[in-house]
């Protein structure tokens, strides 16, 4: 058994090509559980497309309930790259602005300019994060 701990979620098979599985997932905030959503706006819903390899022994179909699994430590990579990084770098360039005499609106959008080079570098780089975060595929019983 595998001591790696795994993050899943169930998923509904929309398209089958050659090479890819495409999965529907509900990927929903935690208030989207509650008793209370009906009388929350804060409750949402999103739905997701999931691009998994394809194995040529594969009996899936469209339509079948599935489960996709993704080690939970590439789910903290992925957010460290999404969310603390920029964060980081947001901070970072505020205060080093202030220091630097910057007026404050200024240098607030400067760090928010700063995000653009750093999700453009992101974008460019896709296929290679792609190949290192991946989803696993496995039939519900």
């Amino acid at each position: 058994m595998n001591d790696t701990k795994t993050i899943n979620h169930i998923g509904k098979i929309e398209h089958i090509n050659d090479n890819t599985i495409v999965v529907k997932i509900q990927n929903q905030s935690a208030c989207a559980g509650c008793h209370a959503r009906g009388a929350c706006s804060m409750a949402d819903v999103k739905e997701k497309l999931i691009d998994i390899d394809r194995n040529p022994n594969d009996n899936y179909k469209i339509g079948e309930v599935v489960k996709i699994v993704c080690d939970q430590d590439l789910g903290f990579i992925a957010i460290f790259w999404a969310y603390v990084l920029p964060t980081i770098l947001i901070f970072t360039s505020i205060i080093l602005l202030l220091k630097l005499g910057y007026k404050e609106g200024l240098a607030g959008f400067i760090s928010l300019c700063i995000l653009i080079p750093y999700y453009i570098t992101l974008f460019l780089f896709r296929k290679k994060l792609k190949k290192r975060f991946t989803f696993r595929i496995e039939q519900i019983n």
